[in-house]
């Protein structure tokens, strides 16, 4: 075996325990057994942190089978982890111009097939019909936001719709609680909040 399946069997090897959970020990299976509520099953605690682990890599559709594991406590505690909060929006697959969910594709992560036609339409500054188009009024925007336990960091696009589409592709991409600043201010102080 190689170095990097030695650490992971050393870290499955112990065993953390969440506060507040009841254990017990089944026979002829090791290690500690308690009642997942949010899968109403039984789970070993290594089973538990592997879970919480694979739903913090998975992306995309995989993030569904994951759905419960993502952040919760119990499993992070089991990983040996802090919790992660995530938006509603981590990962998912809709448009942040249109909000509309799409099963497919986002062109350049960020935008349906449809938005990123109507904005080469703003670029040329002609539609299919050769007139200008008048509907969308694309500019450049910039957020600035801070992850919870990092710095300041901007999102910034050349053409975008408004303020809340940035928002939406920066809650979309960013693992972890996000503040907003707005009005020229400073992103809230994270300390101090749940």
């Amino acid at each position: 075996m190689g170095a990097k399946a030695n650490s992971r069997i050393r870290v499955d090897a112990v065993e953390h325990r969440a506060a507040g959970i009841a254990y017990t020990a089944i026979d002829g299976a090791p290690g500690a057994f308690f009642t997942c509520t949010a899968y109403r099953a039984k789970l070993s605690t290594t089973a538990c942190a592997s879970r919480w682990r694979s739903a913090q890599r998975a992306r995309g559709e995989a993030t569904d089978q994951f759905a419960r594991c993502r952040g919760c406590p119990t499993g992070a505690a089991h990983a040996g982890e802090a919790v992660v909060h995530y938006s509603v929006l981590f990962g998912a697959n809709i448009c942040p111009r249109c909000g509309r969910g799409t099963g497919r594709r986002l062109i350049g992560g960020s935008r349906c097939i449809s938005c990123y036609n109507r904005e080469l339409e703003v670029r040329r500054g002609r539609n299919g019909k050769g007139t200008a188009p008048r509907k969308a009024q694309l500019a450049r925007r910039s957020i600035r936001y801070v992850v919870e336990g990092g710095g300041i960091q901007t999102l910034a696009a050349d053409h975008s719709a408004d303020l809340a589409e940035l928002m939406v592709v920066a809650l979309r991409k960013t693992r972890g609680r996000i503040y907003f600043a707005f009005s020229g201010q400073e992103p809230a102080s994270t300390a101090g909040t749940p």
